[in-house]
């Protein structure tokens, strides 16, 4: 007994090398999506690896806490890979985290108050509802007074979105995966045989 698979809407039967590019296409598409699927979790598996390391060089849980509210904020403003890269480069640009932290943990109540949110920059730098540039130390040492008319003046962040959207990547995966759905869903790709 013959089976054969054919082209509902042009009545066609696919010869065999078509079915061999096909399959073929699909399984190396599919192969290198998922080594970049793979090689973006190994840059977070190594980015996360080393922003907590930075972490856990803090000297104390209030220190560490001003450092996952600033981290947080980058990431959800740029990502998760872009974010923990900006968030690398600023650690590695601040000379004395400790500092950095605790300076901002004492202009915390303040922004709070205001609905100020912190993020960092690549050059060390906190930034203040991702527009205005601040050296924090300069933040810290001012008289909470002054901090509170800057931070009035700055307040409250516009937050639209939770989460910026994932990159390239992800788009690429998740048009891959409709498209494998619709290629399984297909009268082509069904198991229906003539006799």
């Amino acid at each position: 007994m013959k089976s054969e698979h054919h082209f509902y809407k042009y009545d066609e039967t696919p010869t065999k090398l078509e079915l061999f590019q096909f399959t073929t296409a699909a399984l190396f598409f599919g192969l290198g999506a998922m080594s970049n699927q793979t090689a973006e979790a190994i840059v977070q598996d190594a980015q996360a690896r080393t922003i907590n390391e930075h972490r856990d060089g803090l000297s104390s849980n209030v220190k560490r806490k001003m450092f996952d509210k600033a981290t947080a904020e980058t990431r959800r403003l740029k990502g998760t890979v872009q974010g923990n890269a900006d968030i690398i480069k600023a650690l590695n640009k601040i000379e004395n985290k400790d500092d950095f932290f605790a300076a901002l943990n004492r202009a915390n109540k303040d922004m709070n108050k205001n609905k100020v949110r912190v993020s960092l920059s690549p050059d060390g730098k906190a930034i203040f509802n991702n527009a205005h540039k601040l050296d924090v130390n300069e933040i810290g040492n001012m008289g909470r007074a002054d901090r509170q008319q800057l931070f009035s003046k700055y307040g409250p962040a516009k937050v639209t979105t939770k989460m910026r959207p994932q990159g390239y990547m992800h788009q690429l995966f998740l048009a891959l995966e409709h498209q494998m759905q619709v290629l399984l869903t297909s009268p082509f790709t069904s198991d229906r045989r003539k006799y």
